[in-house]
């Protein structure tokens, strides 16, 4: 079999950047291979985002 066909149905899961802190955010934002890891870099942007809207609220 394929391994690029077995592989298809399957969703990686990527790190959980809910539970990081607004630095370690910003620091995976520098260091992350955009190209790479495209979906990772979208979440760990929103996930930052999200951080800084609820501490502009409190």
């Amino acid at each position: 079999m394929n391994s690029r066909t077995h592989n298809a149905g399957s969703v990686e899961q990527g790190p959980d950047y809910s539970r990081y802190s607004v630095e370690d955010l910003e620091d995976v934002l520098e260091n992350i291979d955009q190209r790479a890891y495209p979906d990772r870099y979208a979440a760990a942007q929103a996930a930052l985002a999200q951080k800084k809207s609820s501490v502009e609220m409190h």
